[in-house]
Parts: structure tokens; C-alpha cells; sequence
């Protein structure tokens, strides 16, 4: 019994020197990034949202077709909950894989037009799982060096030579492909649409480099789901690449289809079969919850039918866009994804856009871009079904009367 006090005596050594520690280093990130805090928010149907105090247009919902409060998507959440409760308690390669994980999976790969397919509690747990179960010392990993993904992470768990390179910049990555000629396995990671700047992705050109230097394409669908293709499934599906032997496979998020947070891995039977097999989080995680799975299966059935929608998304997209480009004084560059981006030289300048915005209760998101030694940002504006043309022309307003203002105050 007197070991007790002692080690407690020791301990209060011991902690406050951490969490000294701690403290400098909160202060050094608050001094360099905006402090994330956490606001209480409750969204509304008409494209609102209540937040910090306020009523605002809401640009910042990557819910595109407006499904996480469709009623049918909803209906079939509750219904899985009252037969299968909110949540599994265990992994799927344990007792943890329910009726609505089979059947959200086997929708995911007809609607992508895959194989195969696998469920994850998120994008970057798909992306992690895919990586480390995929390469090694003797791979080599390109992605973009915006892209919303952790695959400099998963290379170094498993310590594969990972090269960041621009988007777009195919003679950067056809120098960094030419230095990895000898490595066994060759990933290049791309976004379809980039979630910081809402460019669209030249596909052509890099499958074109994927055959001069035998690489292979992960391509992240996330921000083109509900927008891009007949029926909505993304890039892969407008260039008709799907049944590409280049593309490896398609990693998504998937809050831009149903608004629920899940990720999925979509590509052939056997390297959906070889990530289950081997990483570590698949096996250990517990499952998501069946509602969740249940009420994606839903939201497919419907956003793939959601051909009109998609076309007056855009519209509503064009729309804002002309505006913005107006105020600018540039020319406006046809969006065909619902995503309007205003570039900045400096994150700073995008922060503050994006409070001067707040103030005319309009919220957006400001972006800090990510490459080597960039200060630069963006100012993200997210159309999604529930915002109306009034909401559009209130949106333009603000901005002309932000902008101005920033204009003459620089």
C-alpha cells in the first residue's frame, strides 16, 4: 500500500513536463494554422444552416443531391435500426458482417462497375487499408500533392519511397516515374475532382503515362459522385475508363452521395480479397453500423436516377460561377462539377474572405493548399440541390460587397 503515494508523488513529476510540452506546441500550431474549434450546427432542408448563432446559406455540405434528409434514405435507416440496432460491437471478419453490408457492397461495385467492392468506416481507412496491404521497400507511391487522401502515411508505415508531385504536372511525375523505373509495383494516387480546388482531372494523358512506365491508377471518385456520368458514379464512368486495365481501382468518400461518413474501395474481386485479408484494420476494426449501409444502399438506387437533378446542380453551379467571375472580373470557366473555387495568393486572404462572408451570412470553406512551401488557398463555395437561386443571387451579393471591401482595404 505505501507504493501508492509514491507513485503518484512520481507521477506528478512526470506529467506536468509533457504537458508543458503539449502546451508549446498548441500554442506554435495556433500561432501558424487557425485554431479548430467546435460549434454546434443543425442543418435544415431549405439549404440553411444554424450555426455559431446565426442563420446561413450553407456552401460548406458535400451533400450534392440533398439525400441525407430524403425521406426514403431516412425510412430505411430506421428500419435497420429496429431490426439490427446502431451498431455491430465486433469486426467483419469476426461476427460483424450483417445482411446490409453484403448488400451496400455488391451495390457499390454495380454502380461503379467493379468486381468487387469493400466497406470502410471512411475514405482514409479504404486508403490505408489498400496501401499497406498493396506495396512495400521494393514499391514506389506517386499522388498529387493536394490530394485529400493519406498515402504518404500508409507509405511510410510500410516503407514504401513516396513522391508528392503538382496536379497536372505529368513531366514532374514522368521524371519521378522514370527514377522508380525498377520498382516492383509503380501507384500513382489522383483525385477525379480535387476537394481544395474543384479542377477536373485529364484523364487521357496520365493513363498514357501509366502504359509508357508500367504504373498503375488509384483514382479517388469522391467529390465527382453525384455529379459526373449518366449515372452519377464519377470521372471513371463520363470517360467511359471504367474497364481500363491502368485503372486499378476507385477509392471514394461518399458523403457527396448520401451524406453519411463511409468509404469504399471498388476494384477487382482479388484485390478486394487481398486488402480484407491482410490489413490489420479491416480485421480489428468493429464494422460500421448496418442503418448506415442500409440507407447508402438507398441513396444509390436513387441518385442514379437523378439525371434531371444533376443537370440543374449544375446549372446552379454556372450560375454562381458567372456571378463570382463577374464581381472579378474574369472569365467564368463553366464548372462541371458543383464546386466554385476563388483562388488566393495567400490562406490567409481565403480566411478572410471566408469571415467577411460569415458576416453577411453566407458560410464557406477556406482552403490551404498543400504543396511544397505553398502560403496559397482558395475560397470554396459547395452547390448542392438544396440551394435555391435565391440563395445563389444572395450569395453573388455578398461576395461583390466582401470583395470590395478587401480590394480597397489591401
Amino acid at each position: 500500500m505505501e507504493l501508492l503515494p509514491h507513485l503518484g508523488r512520481r507521477y506528478k513529476r512526470v506529467k506536468p513536463v509533457i504537458l508543458d510540452d503539449i502546451k508549446r506546441e498548441l500554442e506554435s500550431l495556433w500561432g501558424a494554422f487557425p485554431k479548430r474549434e467546435f460549434h454546434v450546427a443543425a442543418r435544415r432542408k431549405s439549404g440553411r444552416v444554424d450555426f455559431k448563432g446565426r442563420t446561413l446559406i450553407d456552401f460548406s455540405s458535400w451533400d450534392y443531391l440533398n439525400l441525407a434528409s430524403n425521406d426514403r434514405v431516412k425510412r430505411c435507416a430506421q428500419e435497420t435500426i429496429a431490426s439490427d440496432g446502431v451498431g455491430t460491437a465486433t469486426p467483419r471478419a469476426s461476427s460483424g458482417t450483417y445482411r446490409p453490408h453484403l448488400l451496400v457492397e455488391m451495390r457499390l461495385s454495380k454502380f461503379f462497375g467493379t468486381e468487387a467492392a469493400l466497406l470502410f468506416s471512411s475514405k482514409s481507412q479504404a486508403a490505408l487499408s489498400l496501401l499497406t496491404s498493396l506495396v512495400g521497400e521494393r514499391d514506389a507511391v506517386f499522388a498529387e500533392e493536394d490530394i485529400l487522401l493519406p498515402a504518404a502515411d500508409a507509405s511510410y508505415l510500410v516503407n514504401a519511397p513516396f513522391q508528392a508531385f503538382p496536379r497536372g504536372d505529368l513531366s514532374r511525375l514522368s521524371a519521378d516515374l522514370q527514377r522508380a523505373s525498377q520498382s516492383r509495383r509503380k501507384i500513382i494516387v489522383v483525385e477525379s475532382v480535387s476537394g481544395s480546388r474543384g479542377s477536373v482531372l485529364e484523364l487521357p494523358p496520365l493513363l498514357e503515362l501509366c502504359d509508357r512506365y508500367d504504373a498503375y491508377l488509384v483514382v479517388d471518385e469522391s467529390f465527382a459522385i453525384g455529379c459526373l456520368g449518366l449515372r452519377g458514379s464519377g470521372l471513371l464512368e463520363e470517360t467511359h475508363a471504367m474497364r481500363n486495365p491502368k485503372i486499378l481501382c476507385n477509392i471514394n468518400s461518399l458523403e457527396c452521395l448520401a451524406g453519411v461518413s463511409l468509404g469504399s474501395l471498388c476494384g477487382p474481386s482479388d484485390l478486394t480479397a487481398l486488402v480484407a485479408q491482410r490489413s490489420r484494420a479491416f480485421g480489428t476494426e468493429c464494422s460500421p453500423a448496418p442503418a448506415q449501409a442500409a440507407a447508402l444502399t438507398e441513396a444509390i438506387d436513387l441518385a442514379e436516377v437523378m439525371s434531371v437533378q444533376r443537370v440543374l446542380l449544375l446549372e446552379s453551379a454556372l450560375k454562381l460561377d458567372r456571378g463570382i467571375s463577374e464581381v472579378l472580373g474574369r472569365s467564368s470557366s463553366s464548372p462541371s462539377v458543383p464546386l466554385v473555387t476563388i483562388p488566393c495568393d495567400k490562406f490567409g486572404r481565403a480566411m478572410e474572405y471566408a469571415d467577411a462572408l460569415f458576416s453577411k451570412n453566407i458560410l464557406v470553406d477556406a482552403i490551404q493548399h498543400r504543396g511544397l512551401l505553398s502560403q496559397s488557398g482558395s475560397v470554396r463555395f459547395i452547390v448542392t440541390q438544396a440551394i435555391d437561386e435565391q440563395a445563389i443571387i444572395s450569395a453573388v451579393k455578398a461576395f461583390s460587397e466582401v470583395h470590395s471591401r478587401i480590394r480597397l482595404a489591401s
